[in-house]
């Protein structure tokens, strides 16, 4: 289920774990894969708000750049 600010539930779109869903997301709007964040969300399956979450607090974002992450999203 999507995660609202302050409720402590995070969520996880079709990726078994937070940290996969970071690394999804940080590679398709680098790579500009998708064209926006609302194509981003529907692709990973969460809301525009949480995509919009992980971006402006960089979530994910030093692991990313430290370790990459797999091509694709699907």
């Amino acid at each position: 289920m999507p995660s609202k600010r302050g409720t402590g539930r995070k969520s996880v779109g079709r990726f078994g774990s937070r940290d996969e869903l970071t690394c999804h997301v940080w590679a398709m709007q680098r790579q500009q894969v998708f064209p926006n964040v609302k194509a981003i969300a529907a692709a990973c399956g969460v809301t525009a708000e949480a995509v919009k979450i992980i971006i402006e607090t960089e979530e994910g974002l030093e692991d990313y750049l430290r370790k990459g992450c797999p091509t694709g999203a699907g």
